[in-house]
């Protein structure tokens, strides 16, 4: 934990060690706390979406699966929801790859049998091999451990061109958080992710009728690597004592979270199915 003396009463505030911005619990002033030299966010990005619109955003995203328990589907309320400013690992540089990938061709044949002619279509296929290179800037890790990199990918993507140079207040008012996932690891996580990119990237411009599995090595150069802080709004719900979270990008409105099923509804609709063909056997009997 570290301590910051809030400006408004004076009051000494334990901030935990995942923050970097609060409020205070005596006063509800806005606190930012101290952070080490490789802890501090090298840019920031503020919010575009209101708790409001965020929470109607939410609203429209639960309402919208019919499966959900009732009590889910109407959550969502301005009140229940939070605003995070989430740290990412944002990486640039060049990705060069050598690749190989069989490439399918097809051509038709006459083929006669029983005394018929049809038209078969047949493939060939040849080896390919060779080589890549592409700029990639913006490539986001998440640097939270409390944010997985699934989550993360689907939260995706950020106007990354509302970043502006941090400096505390762009995260006063707001819970902030200090990276978790270090630097190295989010490499390797960035590197893996670039590897399939690049794998489609290649696909798409190889020639042939079809394409095979793309084999490619790639290898990153001249990488950049900042930390930012991108707004989301999350919103926490209680369902049959489990917590269900919810996050909604605080530029895009995009919605993350899983929406359970209720037992109930689908209990419901199996024994209305089920009940459909004894109903109609009774209606038969009565007027026939």
């Amino acid at each position: 934990m570290t301590s910051a003396q809030c400006p408004q009463c004076s009051a000494v505030v334990e901030v935990p060690p995942e923050r970097l911005a609060t409020e205070c619990p005596y006063c509800r002033a806005n606190l930012v706390a101290a952070a080490s030299q490789e802890q501090i966010p090298d840019l920031a990005a503020p919010f575009r979406l209101t708790r409001e619109q965020a929470s109607f955003r939410l609203r429209q995203h639960l309402s919208g699966h019919a499966w959900a328990p009732e009590s889910v589907r109407r959550a969502g309320m301005p009140d229940a929801i939070a605003g995070l400013l989430l740290p990412f690992w944002v990486h640039s540089g060049v990705a060069r790859s050598t690749w190989r990938a069989p490439i399918g061709l097809h051509y038709w044949v006459t083929v006669r049998s029983g005394g018929k002619t049809r038209r078969e279509r047949r493939t060939e296929w040849f080896e390919t091999e060779g080589s890549h290179v592409a700029e990639f800037a913006g490539e986001l890790v998440s640097a939270s451990k409390g944010l997985s990199e699934v989550e993360a990918n689907a939260l995706e993507p950020f106007d990354l061109g509302a970043l502006r140079p941090f400096e505390p207040a762009l995260v006063a008012g707001w819970i902030a958080e200090l990276p978790t996932v270090d630097r190295e690891d989010a490499a390797l996580t960035a590197a893996e992710e670039l590897q399939a990119l690049e794998a489609a990237r290649i696909r798409r411009f190889l020639p042939g009728d079809e394409v095979g599995q793309v084999d490619n090595s790639t290898h990153l150069d001249g990488v950049d690597v900042r930390l930012a802080l991108l707004p989301a709004w999350m919103a926490t719900l209680s369902h049959e004592g489990r917590a269900l979270r919810f996050l909604v990008n605080g530029q895009t409105g995009e919605v993350v979270g899983k929406v359970p099923v209720s037992k109930t509804k689908v209990a419901l609709c199996i024994l209305a199915v089920l009940a459909l063909p004894v109903g109609f056997f009774l209606a038969r009997a009565i007027f026939s």
